[in-house]
């Protein structure tokens, strides 16, 4: 359902609506799941999409803060003064076999201790492995054709949660291809362990679409 940006701001500042845990961890993964540098203080990025996507977040109340090769900072709406520490465990880039970027984070000094995979990616190689949807597949195939037809780029966000004992095992599997392997031979091993990852049954958390200014002849 549709809902004006005052709205969804009302919900994440206050959090008290049956909406705010989905539209938080949405908003979360797309504050925390991208490639996005801070330099003196503004976003860089490669991919304008991913700068739209981390500035979609910050202007609903996440905001970016930084990050380290082993570390990410972000805050939230309904604790802006208090700054959200995730340990990045692995990344897994995009590539164009995959068509999808993952991140496998922990939150530092929280009680919980939980172990999350974060993904986004195309909707050709996402919906199929999302589980827990919450509308038929069609509704959702729907609502992409729509953005597609306005010129939209779009993308599917999703999330899984880990064992320790997974990623232990991940890790170790990657370690290994990284020692053992080179080349097109150590590239698809590794594409086939992050297929692995991803692919084992995501919650779907929703969707984005971005105005594509780049073509001709896109709608204004």
């Amino acid at each position: 359902k549709c809902q004006s940006l005052d709205y969804i701001k009302a919900i994440l500042r206050d959090g008290y609506d049956e909406n705010y845990e989905p539209l938080a961890n949405f908003f979360r993964l797309m504050s925390l799941c991208h490639s996005v540098v801070v330099e003196s203080g503004n976003y860089q990025a490669a991919s304008p999409d991913e700068l739209a996507l981390v500035s979609g977040a910050t202007e609903v109340g996440f905001f970016y803060k930084n990050r380290t090769t082993n570390m990410i900072e972000i805050t939230d709406p309904r604790h802006p003064q208090q700054v959200e520490q995730y340990d990045i465990l692995a990344e897994l880039p995009f590539d164009n076999v995959r068509k999808r970027m993952s991140l496998i984070l922990r939150r530092k000094n929280h009680s919980n201790n939980e172990i999350w995979l974060l993904t986004k990616g195309a909707d050709s190689s996402m919906i199929d492995y999302c589980k827990n949807i919450g509308r038929t597949k069609e509704e959702i195939n729907n609502a992409l054709l729509d953005f597609a037809v306005l010129g939209l780029r779009t993308l599917v966000m999703g999330r899984r949660k880990l064992e320790e004992s997974e990623l232990d095992e991940f890790v170790k599997r990657i370690k290994e291809i990284d020692l053992k392997l080179t080349g097109d031979e150590k590239d698809k091993m590794l594409q086939e362990e992050y297929l692995k990852m991803e692919e084992a049954g995501l919650e779907f958390l929703g969707c984005s679409a971005i105005e594509d200014k780049l073509q001709d002849e896109v709608p204004e």
